[in-house]
């Protein structure tokens, strides 16, 4: 992946960081941030960057046992060789996948599996958010991986709300009954036009609260409203960011 990368020396209180496929692929920005707000957050961490495999989700989800475990196994070694006991990801796709397929097996050293927002907050003291001198009025869409499936839907919000200038409302349907973005489980490779039709309701749900931003946490979810907006009759003007692309405005 052509970013820069970033590690910082690695003991016992390392994080390993899984960036995902989505991040890695069409999202490297993203990426960047999330190196910069680790080192801002006082947080020591190694990038899992010499794998070129997926964490497997796709395989797991679509029911492809036989090549997810095959997939598990060569993730796995890189594991192992790293010793990796305490993981976080940009993405709760393979967040969920680590937590449920890996970290409960004996044959890899993974002992904690976090979300990056997860991680942020636990050092959310280490920081000090500057003023923008600028009113924003955001939402937060919760992805369905992350709410649903986990039950995480507290730390993006307390990160969020600690935020100055920003006025945060809650969209209509959130937390674990959120709206789907429409591109979970392969959906958006499936059936555009259905996934499309998802993440259009869910901006015109968010264009009606009179929001400036929709905020996510997932490279699948932002991809796919950012996908819909190029539709005709999507909102204008509002801007959608991954949290982890808004944060650094404030430092």
């Amino acid at each position: 992946m052509p970013v820069e990368t970033v590690k910082r020396s690695t003991n016992n209180r390392t994080v390993h960081l899984w960036l995902g496929c989505t991040t890695r692929a069409f999202l490297q920005d993203s990426a960047k941030n999330l190196f910069r707000l680790l080192d801002k957050f006082k947080i020591d961490f190694e990038i899992i960057d010499d794998i070129d495999v997926c964490c497997g989700s796709v395989l797991f989800v679509t029911g492809q046992k036989y090549a997810a475990m095959d997939n598990l196994k060569q993730v796995e070694k890189v594991l192992r060789k790293k010793n990796v006991k305490h993981l976080t990801s940009i993405c709760p796709g393979c967040t969920r996948t680590f937590k449920f397929f890996y970290e409960p097996r004996r044959s890899n050293s993974v002992k904690k599996v976090e979300h990056y927002t997860e991680t942020l907050l636990a050092n959310l003291e280490e920081v000090s958010f500057k003023n923008t001198d600028r009113v924003y009025k955001a939402t937060y869409h919760d992805p369905c991986h992350l709410a649903r499936h986990m039950g995480i839907t507290e730390p993006p919000r307390e990160i969020i709300k600690a935020l100055p200038g920003v006025e945060f409302i809650e969209l209509t349907t959130n937390r674990q009954d959120a709206f789907c973005c429409g591109s979970g489980g392969g959906m958006r490779s499936y059936d555009k036009e259905l996934a499309d039709n998802a993440s259009l309701l869910r901006l015109q749900e968010a264009d009606e609260l009179g929001v400036d931003i929709l905020l996510t946490s997932c490279p699948f979810c932002e991809r796919s409203f950012k996908m819909a907006q190029e539709l005709p009759e999507a909102p204008k003007g509002l801007k959608v960011l991954n949290i982890v692309d808004f944060l650094p405005r404030f430092l």
